[in-house]
């Protein structure tokens, strides 16, 4: 996860989807997601499939509540 200026003083969040070497040695960033703001902070991410998602933690929020949520990383599968 990368967190992103955005240009007002806060960030924004994306996923960097990054291929790894057949040694495992290093990694090659292929493709970004799309920017979300602070209220999907993401915290996790996993494969289903041929999805990717990601836990919305509410880092930023002033009085976190339950259910936390799970949404598909926007723009990358």
């Amino acid at each position: 996860m990368v967190n992103v200026p955005d240009g007002a003083g806060g960030y924004r969040f994306t996923v960097d989807l990054a291929l790894l070497d057949p040694q495992l040695r290093t990694a090659r960033v292929v493709r970004r997601s799309q920017p979300v703001g602070t209220g999907r902070s993401p915290t996790t991410v996993a494969r289903d499939g041929n999805r990717l998602l990601w836990v919305n933690s509410q880092l930023f929020a002033a009085r976190p509540a339950a259910p936390f949520t799970v949404t598909e990383v926007p723009g990358l599968r």
